[in-house]
């Protein structure tokens, strides 16, 4: 079982600084439904609150974040771009692009916020999924051989309690005589 991709991450898509959410959704090609990056983790369907985010898959990564100039919990999103890196908004204000990062740690540091969790959707859009490969024809071979002999020993140990049975009405008769 794994993690697969159901989007693709544009990462030319460029924004301000502070515009993580619009880069984010913008980047997958999700709704812009909610004001700010911790009203979206508030939504997210499908939440993780851990660390162990798939790094093969489009996931989206959330932290806990208050500006230093109103106290508002604006939140911070980042997309895994698998193979790549975190996608993220610039780092420093009137900036203008994008920037890549590698670890919860690294921008957990920069922003010196909390880290949230990550989920599978954003802003309604399914970004991966976990799937069950198909087994391959040795593994399908494999379950049958399995199979065939749970049977077999289930009708193995049928047959004992048959005799098992047998035998107890037979002493039980022989005890009437």
């Amino acid at each position: 079982m794994s993690w697969v991709s159901k989007v693709g991450v544009n990462t030319s898509v460029v924004a301000d600084a502070g515009w993580c959410l619009w880069l984010a959704q913008e980047s997958v090609g999700a709704a812009h439904l909610y004001p700010n990056a911790r009203v979206a983790w508030d939504n997210v369907s499908d939440k993780h609150r851990d660390r162990d985010y798939q790094q093969d898959a489009v996931v989206a990564l959330f932290w806990d974040w208050k500006s230093k100039t109103d106290g508002i919990n604006y939140g911070h999103v980042v997309i895994n771009v698998p193979g790549k890196g975190l996608f993220s908004s610039p780092k420093n204000w009137g900036e203008h692009g994008n920037a890549s990062y590698g670890s919860i740690d690294e921008v957990s540091a920069w922003l010196g916020a909390s880290y949230l969790g990550w989920g599978t959707d954003l802003s309604g859009l399914k970004l991966s999924e976990w799937v069950d490969p198909k087994p391959s024809k040795a593994e399908i071979a494999a379950a049958r051989r399995s199979a065939k002999e749970a049977t077999k020993e289930a009708a193995k140990q049928k047959k004992i309690r048959i005799v098992a049975r047998r035998s107890a009405r037979k002493a039980a008769k022989q005890d009437k005589i």
